[in-house]
């Protein structure tokens, strides 16, 4: 009896490796390209699991599952299938969401079984046939035949599910580039100007796609976010493009990428056998690659602050003031004397500045006034005047009164001085 128990306890055990194996080779199957033309096996009597109905399991010749397309007909016993016609997406979606993507019960012959009789109960509704009449599916199936296992809600809700998704539009193999500007700014340290980062999306299959620069300077690079140059990006990651500052030349230069991808889209197809009396069948869900892409252009970020410092009678150029320019957050953006020309600051982010002078030019008063303005990106040149006056010359009123006095009194007595003289002359 121990013997007997053991034995059996090795055929289980090979039973369930089996059993494991070739539920992995059929997933692999299913997400491994599905050749045009391909050879079934053999097929296995199903379980009767409603009303005593007896069905097929049928299999690829590598131990796949297919699905039979024609209840009616005979299943497929070794023969070769050709790629005939696509189906609709209401098929896809039940077996997207059928076996062996998907699992209702734990038992793979029962979810097998289910998305097998889904896709019946589905051609049976889109070919007009109700659910009391008989069709790919018998009545009763559909109704009210016995269903000790509780699959029927199952097969319905799948099979709904696919009428639901069957006017879904079709699949683009598209793709398209999401960035939140097309403005490239210039870094902290000045040296770049760097675009934001930039996004690839598809609703296909999307593994990897390239970046190629079309137009820009001799060093542009195409970077990952952490800022790494490369030009081959996996399909989640982003990219943004540098360009070294000391090669821009034109403030209205534009800087271009070509993304390049390969998408695949999911489908299904109608295979079809030589003899009409078997069954055509659906092998799975196939995916078809096809080459995709979008250009990307970029402008600088051309702000340009024209600085002049001026004489408030003459409007000319005042040299020597030293000033200031600080940002909304009273950061010290740039420090400078004034010169006979006015000065210029380029490529300043948008936003609110204030300009104040610290040191007065020689001969004019220290403007204590600060002059607030704002940048946009308009490429616009954005002209600031600060404005001095001139320090006039006052007489000393004090000091010409007392020389007044001086000499009114050394004439006095000159004057009194010659009086007397005449005088006693006179006498004499």
């Amino acid at each position: 009896m121990k013997r007997v128990v053991k034995k059996i306890g090795y055929i289980m055990l090979i039973m369930l490796v089996l059993g494991i194996t070739f539920k992995m080779e059929q997933i692999e199957a299913l997400t491994a390209p599905i050749p045009d033309s391909f050879q079934s096996g053999q097929p296995v009597k199903a379980p009767k699991y409603i009303g005593g109905y007896q069905y097929f399991f049928v299999y690829a010749a590598d131990g796949s599952p297919i699905y039979c397309l024609e209840s009616w007909k005979n299943p497929p016993r070794g023969v070769t299938y050709n790629k005939a016609s696509q189906l609709d997406n209401g098929i896809l979606a039940i077996l997207q969401n059928g076996y062996p993507n998907k699992g209702f019960t734990g038992d793979g012959n029962q979810d097998y079984f289910i998305t097998k009789t889904a896709i019946w109960w589905y051609l049976d509704r889109i070919n007009g046939t109700d659910d009391n009449t008989d069709g790919w599916l018998k009545a009763p199936f559909k109704t009210t035949a016995s269903d000790s296992y509780n699959l029927r809600p199952h097969i319905k809700a799948l099979m709904e599910l696919g009428l639901a998704h069957r006017s879904d539009a079709t699949q683009s193999h598209g793709i398209s580039l999401s960035v939140s500007s097309q403005k490239m700014s210039l870094t902290e340290d000045k040296k770049y100007f760097q675009s934001e980062l930039v996004a690839v999306q598809s609703s296909a299959i999307l593994n990897e796609y390239t970046v190629a620069l079309t137009s820009g300077t001799k060093n542009t690079k195409i970077v990952d976010n952490n800022g790494t140059e490369k030009t081959k990006f996996a399909g989640n990651e982003t990219f943004r493009i540098i360009v070294p500052a000391s090669e821009v030349k034109d403030l209205k230069a534009e800087f271009s990428v070509k993304v390049t991808a390969s998408t695949g889209v999911s489908v299904v197809y109608r295979y079809e056998t030589a003899d009409p009396n078997v069954q055509a069948i659906v092998p799975g869900i196939d995916i078809e690659w096809k080459d995709a892409s979008a250009p990307l252009k970029f402008q600088l970020t051309t702000t340009r602050v024209e600085i002049s410092k001026q004489d408030v009678t003459t409007k000319k150029e005042v040299a020597g003031a030293k000033l200031v320019l600080r940002d909304a957050n009273n950061n010290i953006i740039d420090e400078w004397t004034s010169t006979a020309e006015p000065h210029y600051i380029d490529y300043l982010p948008a936003g609110k500045y204030s300009l104040e002078e610290t040191v007065a030019p020689k001969g004019y008063v220290l403007n204590k006034q600060k002059v607030e303005f704002e940048l946009t990106e308009d490429g616009q040149v954005k002209t600031v005047v600060m404005y001095n006056e001139p320090i006039v010359e006052v007489p000393d009123t004090a000091v010409n009164s007392s020389i007044f006095v001086y000499i009114i009194g050394a004439g006095l007595l000159v004057f009194g001085a010659g009086t007397i003289y005449r005088h006693g002359k006179k006498h004499n």
